[in-house]
């Protein structure tokens, strides 16, 4: 019932910090590497410094918004068969778990293989986590399970699909980001006159 837009114009490279998968957004109109303060206490202890204190206590983003930084630290990660230490500045609240800016591709002298890249998959099904019952004009906001292969940090649009559709139920149209454990929040509506019930697994 989510389906991925097909203009979505993220770019994103799969990167490891041990077993933990991240989809890293390459973004190049940033001059600094940004990690959410969440993901940084999920990466192991052997990829990760200490948190340094930071000269300025604010970085201001494209639309001129100034976030508080919370330190810095250097962070081992491997992307395309390559290992790389990267300074990191860390965030209570960003849009992505992890942000490579312009830093990371030119001090580790990187080439980019678009072809090992992640752009906006066009569907990923969501399924229930358990048997959800949907009385007759009601909504329900609930996290749907997505695929092993959709890593977390991954950003798409979340929309109806046929199977929903074919049920009488309604998605709110909505941008998701993955979570660590591969959820995204989703909003059911169910503007019919009978209740309908979706089986745990299914969407």
């Amino acid at each position: 019932m989510c389906q991925g837009s097909e203009n979505s114009k993220f770019v994103y490279l799969p990167v490891k910090f041990n077993k933990l998968q991240v989809a890293a957004l390459l973004d190049s109109g940033s001059s600094i590497n940004i990690m959410s303060e969440e993901l940084y206490h999920r990466v192991p202890n052997s990829c990760k410094s200490g948190i340094n204190s930071c000269n300025t206590d604010t970085v201001k983003l494209a639309n001129n918004q100034s976030v508080v930084i919370v330190g810095t630290a250097h962070v081992k990660l491997s992307a395309q068969g390559e290992t790389h230490t990267i300074l990191v500045y860390i965030l209570k609240l960003t849009s992505q778990p992890l942000i490579l800016g312009t830093s990371y591709l030119i001090e580790n002298k990187i080439s980019i293989d678009f072809g090992n890249l992640l752009i906006s998959q066009n569907i990923a099904n969501v399924r229930c986590a358990k048997r959800v019952t949907l009385p007759p004009h009601s909504e329900l906001g609930l996290w749907g399970k997505l695929a092993k292969n959709i890593l977390f940090g991954y950003q798409d649009i979340c929309e109806n699909a046929k199977q929903g559709l074919s049920q009488g139920l309604m998605v709110c149209k909505s941008v998701v980001i993955v979570s660590s454990d591969r959820t995204v929040p989703i909003k059911l509506l169910n503007p019919g006159n009978k209740s309908v019930v979706i089986p745990k697994g299914q969407f």
